[in-house]
C-alpha cells in the first residue's frame, strides 16, 4: 500500500541524516558516557573522606542562637497587631485605599484600550 503523505526526497534525507545523528549520540552516551561517570561517581564514594567510620571526627556542637519570631502588622496608625479588631471608619463611610487602586488600574486599563484600537493588551 503506498504512503498519503507525499514528502520531499530532500525533507527526507535532512530526516533520516537527524535520526541517524540522534542514535549515534544516544548509543554514544548509553555505551561509553554513562559506564565513566558511574565509575567516576562510585570511586568519588570509596574515597577515605567519605568513608569515615568514626563520627566523632567530624562531628561539632553547634550553638546556634534562635531569633525571637517577628510579628508583622498591618497598622498603619500606630495600633498594635494583638488587637486584631477592625477600626470603624468615620461617617459610615466604606471608601477603601483599595476601591481607589482599583478604579485608577481600571481607568489606565480603558484608556490603554482606546489608544490602542480596541485592542486588549494584558
Amino acid at each position: 500500500m503506498s504512503s498519503l503523505l507525499k514528502v520531499d526526497q530532500e525533507l527526507k534525507k535532512k530526516v533520516d541524516c537527524f535520526r541517524e545523528r540522534i542514535t549515534n549520540e544516544a548509543e554514544d552516551l548509553v555505551a561509553s558516557f554513562f559506564p565513566k561517570k558511574l565509575l567516576e561517581l562510585d570511586a568519588l564514594l570509596k574515597e577515605p573522606m567519605l568513608n569515615v567510620q568514626d563520627l566523632s571526627q567530624i562531628h561539632c556542637e553547634m550553638n546556634l542562637v534562635v531569633p525571637d519570631p517577628i510579628i508583622l502588622s498591618n497598622s498603619h496608625d500606630g495600633i498594635d497587631a494583638p488587637t486584631l479588631k477592625k477600626r470603624k471608619l468615620e461617617d459610615g463611610d466604606d471608601n477603601c485605599a483599595g476601591d481607589s487602586l482599583l478604579f485608577l488600574l481600571f481607568i489606565g486599563h480603558m484608556l490603554n484600550v482606546t489608544e490602542n484600537n480596541g485592542q486588549h493588551f494584558l
